[in-house]
């Protein structure tokens, strides 16, 4: 579990604190299970990561984030991490790449169960190819109905969003909450105002659409990212 900590820690330090997730003001944190699901790109892991470090501050002992992919889980299972995190006096468990764990439903819904003080915090959900919006928030639905869930989406896919695989009844009964995108019109037809809302933050002209495509297209992405994650990106040539 230390080298989680260590990794947990790394990433704090290099959350950027400048530009802050408007949209962690509208989750109700103090809930026991919070599950964030969105589109991929919307900034669901820095919100998380600027939300803990806001709270907590650089090294906090009682809270850790962990990546499910971590080759740690190659050999150790959630629950067991979650047994171990929770006997140290851990208190908050903030999961990312959640589809990663083959078995995440089960083990979380067993996490919640038999430890009733700990927070668990997950994001990145993922449903078996091909993968729907609507299919993920029905499970979700289904494994916690005693939650509420809010579909974060930004501008750009609002105005797509009746190509969605049952894009009414996501509409009729979910609440939506969009972010607004540069050169996208935003506009929220009366009907749906009630559970359909904009956020009020600021546009910013960065995007992981705009890092893929300025990849692809061989431009020079340097001043847009972090030193550790354009040379992740370029070690392991991404998006190329």
């Amino acid at each position: 579990m230390k080298q989680l900590f260590s990794a947990f820690y790394r990433k704090l330090e290099d959350v950027d604190m400048e530009i802050e997730r408007y949209l962690k003001n509208q989750i109700e944190w103090n809930l026991r299970l919070i599950a964030i699901t969105g589109a991929r790109g919307t900034g669901k892991t820095t919100l998380l990561l600027q939300h803990i470090k806001e709270l907590y501050g650089d090294n906090p002992e009682n809270v850790l984030f962990v990546t499910l992919d971590n080759i740690y889980f190659s050999t150790n299972s959630l629950y067991a991490l979650a047994d171990e995190f929770y006997a140290h006096g851990g208190k908050e468990l903030y999961l990312d790449e959640v589809h990663k764990y083959p078995v995440w439903a089960q083990e979380i819904k067993n996490i919640y169960d038999d430890f009733p003080k700990l927070k668990v915090s997950e994001i990145e959900f993922s449903m078996p190819k091909p993968s729907f919006t609507v299919d993920t928030l029905d499970k979700l639905k289904n494994e916690y109905p005693e939650l509420c869930f809010t579909l974060i989406i930004g501008a750009d896919n609002w105005n797509e969003f009746h190509l969605w695989k049952e894009y009414k009844r996501i509409r009729e009964e979910n609440e939506i909450l969009i972010y607004p995108r540069l050169g996208e019109e935003l506009i929220i037809e009366t009907p749906f105002s009630n559970n359909v809302k904009s956020v009020d933050a600021p546009i910013l002209q960065i995007s992981s659409t705009f890092i893929r495509t300025s990849i692809r297209k061989d431009k020079d992405i340097r001043a847009f990212l972090p030193n550790k994650v354009h040379e992740y990106i370029e070690t392991h040539k991404l998006y190329r």
